[in-house]
């Protein structure tokens, strides 16, 4: 394996207008949730999710890394 591979992953929650009824949070409150993949090594993005923002990021794990890459991510994701 070389470090080449590693992909960061996390998720961060975003400000929703009312009017985005999937965007649920709580009452009276609205957020959406990105998931994101960040390559260390080039210092891009390589994937983007968006979701409600009580939505697990677990799930996204899978889809954000490629065969063969390196996820770096919190305690959160175990």
């Amino acid at each position: 394996m070389t470090d080449d591979n590693l992909v960061s992953i996390d998720g961060s929650l975003i400000d929703a207008v009312l009017s985005m009824y999937w965007a649920d949070y709580r009452k009276n409150s609205k957020k959406a949730k990105g998931l994101f993949g960040f390559d260390i090594n080039h210092k891009t993005p390589t994937k983007v999710y968006l979701t409600e923002g009580i939505g697990a990021e677990r799930p996204f794990v899978i889809p954000i890394l490629s065969k063969g890459q390196t996820g770096v991510m919190d305690r959160g994701y175990v």
